[in-house]
């Protein structure tokens, strides 16, 4: 595998955490694998979004998935709703600081 994907720091951006991709192409199926997430989220597709998942416990600890959004604007719709509805809540949330509020 050429390709590698690692979560780096952003210090310039308030530490934030960055999950990178570098993608190199090869003959090798995780390569092809990295290809195929990448093309989902590329700048022309409509999909560029990303759903973050808990799954749950396993034994040898918690898992997340990371699933692009399809193309289908229902499914965008839907979870921009979610988003929105997210936004209110917190909004009036009276224990929410205010520069988050802002």
């Amino acid at each position: 595998m050429n390709s590698k994907i690692t979560i780096e720091v952003d210090f310039s951006n308030n530490n934030t955490p960055v999950i990178r991709i570098l993608h190199r192409k090869s003959d090798d199926v995780r390569d092809s694998l990295v290809s195929n997430f990448i093309q989902h989220l590329d700048h022309t597709s409509i999909s560029r979004w990303l759903r973050f998942e808990y799954r749950g416990e396993r034994q040898d600890g918690h898992v997340w998935d990371i699933i692009p959004i399809s193309s289908s604007l229902s499914q965008l719709e839907e979870e921009a709703k979610l988003m929105m509805t997210m936004v209110e809540s917190l909004r009036n949330n009276p224990d929410v600081p205010a520069e988050i509020k802002s």
